[in-house]
């Protein structure tokens, strides 16, 4: 065989090889990148709930009379419902008395799910009810009248189930 032959081969294997790494790089660099943008979303909606959970978890503890109201730059339902691109919180969110969590759901279509991602984070009270807002109970006010936790919120924003 030709020493000419013989070396084109060898370069054309050493070439094939460095498409191959470098086509595995890119494919892990993908792969990272859709796994970084999937923890910060989900992430997103745990600061949510964990915001609702604390709230709840706060008005119970102080006691008959004590309310916290958590307003727009806190909560602020248009920014975290805005569609970019397939993404956002999934109204409403959810407390559930049963299990004791706030349930929030995020929309995951942006990094190639179908479906939702559910968030839960607990909370202690079990006698959270619901209300709609008020003037003097502003959205979303969260409020203990000596017997239960009322959170002032629309029901196509927050849902309270038993």
């Amino acid at each position: 065989m030709d020493s000419r032959a013989q070396v084109s081969i060898e370069v054309a294997l050493v070439a094939g090889i460095a498409i191959l790494v470098a086509v595995s790089l890119v494919n892990i660099n993908f792969e990272r990148l859709n796994l970084a943008r999937e923890l910060g979303e989900g992430g997103e909606a745990k600061m949510v709930a964990t915001l609702i959970a604390t709230s709840i978890n706060t008005v119970h503890a102080n006691g008959a009379g004590f309310e916290l109201t958590l307003s727009e730059s806190k909560l602020n339902f248009t920014e975290l419902t805005d569609v970019d691109q397939g993404t956002g919180i999934i109204l409403p969110i959810i407390i559930d008395n049963t299990r004791r969590k706030v349930i929030v759901g995020r929309n995951m279509s942006r990094t190639g799910h179908k479906g939702q991602w559910n968030v839960s984070v607990s909370m202690v009270p079990n006698n959270v009810v619901r209300q709609d807002p008020t003037a003097r109970y502003p959205e979303v006010t969260i409020r203990n009248n000596g017997t239960n936790v009322i959170v002032y919120a629309d029901s196509s924003k927050v849902r309270v189930v038993p």
